[in-house]
């Protein structure tokens, strides 16, 4: 019987002395803002809501991003504040992210905005017509991302009945030459077609959602445009470099909330690494 008692309080004092496991960083929620130029290439405004438990002063490792890519602007936000960040090339399409001073725990968002002059648009054809495929993924991670959201803003004019997302009607779509992928499609969680006023234009907009996004998945948004579309498109796999494009001024996004018009789908159960 001592023998039992004296057995039991030594492995409650064990359990007392083991360390309480590290609180791990969460990804709570990705967004990219994709601006499909007329060349092929894309204006990215990816913002990373990151939940740190400990604190960082850079991330490590971040990517793969297509290449050939430049970073225009890249920061840090928290409470209402701003810091800049320093991207070094590691190579291969990695990158470090390197913070101007280091950043508490807490919660905080990372954003960048940068241009990929690889080309998104490649050449294809469906039942007899000529079609390109448009496409992007955002950078993959080695955990998973509580919500991804990618924005695909689309070369493609709105007429000025649009007023709001929800007179953007399947047969407007239609009329416009535009083809969708079922099977991409019935990868989201919520997907729309929304618009996006983007240089003086009210442009088409795909708004694909997935939510609990698992370590290393790719977010996939590919849709189907005319050929027409994009006369300006690069002839080559690699888009020659233009002006860079100011984002001091957002473009009008649909809100954090599920739009209406948003289409549901239950998900059956199915890099980029983190690093701190």
């Amino acid at each position: 019987m001592y023998r039992l008692a004296a057995s039991l309080l030594c492995a409650v004092l064990l359990l007392i002395a083991l360390p309480a496991r590290a609180q791990s960083v969460q990804l709570e929620n990705a967004d990219s803002q994709v601006f499909v130029q007329a060349n092929g290439a894309v204006d990215v405004i990816y913002t990373l809501d990151i939940v740190d438990p400990t604190g960082r002063s850079e991330i490590k490792k971040i990517g793969q991003f297509y290449e050939p890519v430049a970073f225009n602007r890249a920061l840090i936000k928290r409470d209402g504040r701003e810091q800049p960040v320093t991207l070094a090339p590691l190579g291969d399409g990695f990158y470090r992210a390197v913070f101007s001073s280091p950043m508490p725990a807490g919660k905080y968002a990372l954003e960048l905005h940068f241009r990929s002059d690889k080309r998104f648009a490649e050449p294809t054809s469906r039942d007899g017509k000529d079609l390109l495929a448009v496409w992007f993924n955002p950078v993959r991670w080695s955990m998973a991302v509580g919500r991804s959201v990618v924005k695909l803003v689309l070369p493609v004019d709105l007429p000025a009945s649009v007023k709001k997302h929800e007179d953007i009607l399947p047969a407007m779509v239609d009329d416009l030459g535009v083809l969708t992928d079922s099977q991409i499609l019935g990868d989201q969680s919520k997907w729309a077609f929304v618009y996006t006023d983007y240089q003086d234009e009210r442009r088409l907009t795909l708004y694909a959602e997935r939510v609990a996004l698992p370590s290393q998945d790719t977010h996939m948004v590919r849709i189907y445009l005319p050929r027409s579309a994009m006369p300006s498109l690069a002839t080559s796999s690699v888009t020659r470099p233009l002006p860079t494009v100011n984002h001091t001024q957002t473009p009008s996004f649909p809100p954090r909330r599920p739009l209406s018009n948003l289409r549901r789908k239950r998900r059956s159960p199915s890099s980029t690494s983190w690093r701190a």
